[in-house]
């Protein structure tokens, strides 16, 4: 997914080094296109760069995307400073030309492109010609150079921008083997999860079939469930050395099961409190004492924070726990920005059939 969203991100004229950012924060281009352009600016995002994220153009077509950052080795085709942040730049703007053609674009590093958006005494001083002729000059010395200059050039490249349309053999081959592997054990989890964690005589009998559809944790043979990560040593001890970071393992309860994995319910017996506005527009509160509650501008509402893990990330688990605590354990992998959830999302309590807050429209209120 993140690879995707780096995709995404770059075809629409966000530079590298914002894109990471944004990645690791869990954005994604539907969720930033839903905010507004203060709070993009607010992100780190300069604003040439939230304008194009807001004004509806297309996503440059994923061919010429692979060969622009091909043939120019994601290096700018002005300074050729290999550790720079880049961004793949219009030379006629797009505003103007609408057109996402190969011999339109151009590498450039953050701050040439700042260069050929500026106006100085009524020039733009890069040029569009001045871009067009680096930029070719850069491509035939590319082109000429053999494949260990050339890599020497690049260093670490691949590493920096990643992404699932590198068109290098080896990559995809490693990469269709790692998905394969991927597909396997996740088909092989889900089927011992379905065999192993889920009540099959209650969720057969058809005097139950109320009860599930509103409460789908009563599916799991047991209600509380502890997930710990594959690399914890400290248990059943508490760990106080991770004061910053979710514990290695604890305690908390299924919710339910869905394509990918299985939901959990991460704020049991508290709760969330969310506050939305007229527009629809909301934010979870971390705070219990948070003064905004009060505001007459917000609506005050009650939600269940969900968190997904999906079968990928479970490598393995004790349907009958251990000697410490006999309700399952599973064991997963904590490598998605520290925690095993692929998603979190927010569940609108008190009603029947409970509905999801609208991700798009989550926010931080000033």
């Amino acid at each position: 997914m993140s690879n995707n969203t780096k995709s995404a991100l770059l075809k629409r004229g966000i530079d590298s080094e914002s894109t990471r950012k944004l990645v690791e924060n869990g954005y994604t281009v539907q969720s930033l296109q839903q905010k507004s352009l203060e709070t993009l600016r607010l992100l780190g995002i300069p604003k040439i760069q939230a304008i194009k994220l807001l004004d509806g153009r297309p996503p440059i077509p994923n061919k010429i995307f692979n060969q622009v950052l091909h043939d120019s080795k994601y290096v700018c085709c002005i300074c050729r400073e290999k550790n720079k942040g880049i961004i793949i730049h219009h030379i006629d703007e797009w505003s103007v030309s609408h057109n996402h053609n190969y011999d339109n674009l151009a590498v450039l590093c953050t701050e040439h492109h700042d260069e050929a958006h500026t106006n100085r005494q009524m020039t733009i001083m890069l040029s569009p010609k001045r871009i067009r002729s680096s930029r070719d000059k850069w491509y035939s010395q590319v082109k000429a150079n053999d494949e260990s200059i050339i890599n020497e050039q690049l260093g670490s490249f691949d590493d920096k921008l990643h992404t699932d349309e590198i068109t290098i053999n080896k990559i995809d081959i490693n990469k269709s083997k790692e998905n394969e592997r991927k597909l396997k054990h996740s088909l092989r989890l889900e089927k011992r999860v379905y065999k192993e964690l889920i009540d099959q005589k209650f969720c057969s009998n058809r005097e139950n079939f109320d009860q599930l559809l509103k409460n789908p944790a009563s599916k799991f043979i047991s209600s509380k469930v502890f997930i710990r990560d594959v690399n914890d040593k400290t248990y059943p001890n508490p760990d106080f050395t991770r004061s910053n970071k979710i514990s290695p393992w604890f305690k908390t309860f299924f919710h339910d099961t869905y394509h990918n994995g299985i939901e959990f319910v991460l704020d049991a017996g508290i709760g969330t409190i969310i506050i939305m506005d007229e527009n629809g527009y909301w934010e979870p509160l971390r705070k219990s004492d948070d003064s905004r509650k009060s505001n007459p501008k917000f609506k005050v509402l009650r939600a269940q924070t969900i968190g997904k893990i999906p079968y990928n990330n479970i490598v393995d688990f004790k349907a009958n726990g251990d000697d410490y605590n006999p309700e399952p354990h599973l064991f997963c992998k904590f490598d998605i920005n520290g925690m095993p959830y692929e998603e979190i999302y927010y569940k609108r309590l008190g009603n029947f059939l409970a509905r999801e807050f609208d991700k798009g429209k989550q926010t931080i209120f000033k």
